[in-house]
């Protein structure tokens, strides 16, 4: 098989007119001649790629979520937080793993505020496993996380997250409210969840698909005593 052979750099030939050239530049090149300038060939495969304005407004806003991110951080490691806002901060598993390890040694936070991060399943399993040891948290929101899966065709495939955080629910103390609007989480899980009843004093699980016939229940019991 022969070689393929690869492709050649593309190479423009760039002249600069000197300033004594300038007023002769629409002759010079009317005659294909270069007024004496200086001629220099530039391989245009050893350029910076541009970015498109897209591009840099995508990355400015992600290196100012992660610096939010390590704000935030910083504030639960110094004690200096009782409410903690991470929405909209690109989460993700990764981060949702750091989130975790350090509430697991906080004794301060009472509210988690996930909202628009993508965590996940598997992030949400990472917060399950410290949502079983954490006795300070009583307010978790988890909007539009990326939660449950569809298989191929449609139906219910993958609960195993919400079925983890569930199971780290009934074991918590404190957690008494949870926001899980705008998941995709099937029949497991909204039985496991549906099991809480009584422990978790409000859920919100719905959807926000109308008609999709899956996560929407909703219940509240009577106002939260905070000294109950």
């Amino acid at each position: 098989k022969p070689a393929t052979r690869a492709p050649s750099p593309v190479t423009v030939r760039v002249c600069f007119l000197s300033p004594s050239d300038g007023g002769d530049r629409k002759g010079s090149r009317a005659e294909g001649r270069t007024g004496g300038g200086k001629e220099e060939t530039i391989n245009m495969a050893e350029q910076p790629k541009r970015e498109t304005i897209s591009e840099k407004e995508f990355r400015a806003e992600e290196a100012e979520r992660k610096i939010r991110f390590d704000a935030i951080l910083a504030r639960i490691k110094g004690g200096e937080s009782e409410e903690v806002d991470f929405s909209t901060c690109s989460v993700g598993p990764d981060r949702a793993r750091v989130i975790a390890e350090v509430l697991m040694k906080d004794a301060k936070v009472t509210k988690l505020d996930l909202y628009d991060n993508q965590i996940g399943d598997e992030g949400l399993k990472t917060l399950a496993s410290m949502v079983a040891s954490n006795a300070t948290l009583r307010v978790i929101n988890l909007k539009w996380n990326g939660l449950g899966k569809l298989n191929e065709v449609g139906g219910p495939d993958n609960d195993s997250g919400v079925e983890a955080f569930a199971a780290a629910l009934k074991i918590n103390k404190t957690v008494e409210q949870i926001n899980l609007e705008w998941n995709q989480i099937w029949e497991d899980g909204r039985k496991s969840l549906a099991a809480l009843r009584s422990k978790t004093r409000y859920i919100n699980c719905d959807d926000g698909l109308p008609n999709s016939g899956y996560s929407v229940f909703n219940f509240i019991d009577p106002p939260i005593n905070p000294s109950s």
